[in-house]
């Protein structure tokens, strides 16, 4: 199976919106902290909106304590924020409550949700912004469907 990452940074409301699809592993959530913390606009104290809904997280205990580690060994990755997890099946939702659970050395509260709804609130958002991460997500999954056709 394929996997996809994406995400955008929506500095007008202070937030970082991921979207996951495929079968997900250590490394792959590495090169997307990687790869966001080096985008001119990352900000460590906005908020994650993740969405994993369409992916299969593969994390072992182990790769979540040193996945925890290397944001701690990262500082520009360090920030005070809160995290909703979007997820749908109970392998993703073990994922986020393991990953917080672990985490209590690192600024981050997070809190895990099945729908969109329920978890804009904790990142401070409104329902009205709802259309604007589902563009994203079409965004994404046409990226995605671009992809796979190629």
């Amino acid at each position: 199976m394929k996997n996809y990452i994406n995400y955008v940074i929506l500095k007008e409301k202070k937030l970082i919106f991921e979207y996951y699809y495929g079968q997900i592993n250590l490394n792959d959530f590495i090169k997307i902290h990687e790869r966001k913390s080096n985008d001119r606009d990352f900000n460590p104290n906005y908020n994650l909106l993740i969405d994993f809904r369409d992916a299969e997280i593969r994390l072992s205990k182990k790769d979540v304590l040193e996945l925890v580690q290397f944001h701690k060994n990262n500082p520009k990755l360090y920030g005070a924020r809160y995290a909703a997890h979007i997820t749908k099946t109970p392998k993703q939702v073990v994922a986020g409550t393991m990953f917080d659970s672990l985490n209590n050395e690192l600024p981050i509260k997070i809190k895990v949700f099945s729908t969109l709804e329920a978890s804009l609130q904790w990142v401070r958002l409104s329902t009205d912004d709802k259309n604007i991460i589902e563009s994203y997500i079409d965004t994404f999954k046409k990226q995605l469907n671009n992809l796979s056709e190629k």
